[in-house]
């Protein structure tokens, strides 16, 4: 990676992390990060909501596990990936595959929030209602 890719993603992180909405010059250098097939990617709060995040892949609650595919497991990673932040998450790609580094990520998304937030969810690595309802907290 050379030194502007470096850059523009370290000025991506930071105003992610800050709430600062993303204009289209960092939308199109995650685009052009993630493959011919990705979209900008961003966490906004849902229009009409306080409460509400979304990455814009999709908006239900779906159960996700080991070998799920779709916009659904698109949307919990980017929401892990970008909103949550956890270790693992960061280091996770948001290709809408549900495999092992999905599967790790979503268990340390839940033991966190157990541990910081008493939410009493299962560390099972599945995202099911209960998951998503914090994923998009």
């Amino acid at each position: 990676m050379n030194v502007r890719k470096r850059i523009a993603l370290a000025v991506t992180t930071a105003a992610l992390g800050a709430g600062i909405a993303v204009g289209p010059a960092v939308s199109s250098f995650a685009a052009s990060t993630q493959g011919a097939t990705a979209h900008a990617v961003g966490v906004t709060q849902a229009p009409n909501s306080q409460d509400t995040w979304t990455c814009g892949y999709y908006s239900g609650h779906k159960t996700l596990k080991y070998g799920s595919r779709g916009n659904a497991v698109k949307e919990a990673q980017c929401l892990l990936k970008y909103h949550w932040k956890t270790p693992k998450g960061r280091r996770l790609s948001v290709d809408g595959k549900y495999g092992p580094g999905t599967t790790a990520a979503v268990r340390e998304f839940q033991r966190r929030v157990n541990h910081n937030q008493h939410a009493h969810i299962s560390v099972d690595g599945i995202v099911g209602p209960a998951t998503w309802r914090w994923l998009r907290y």
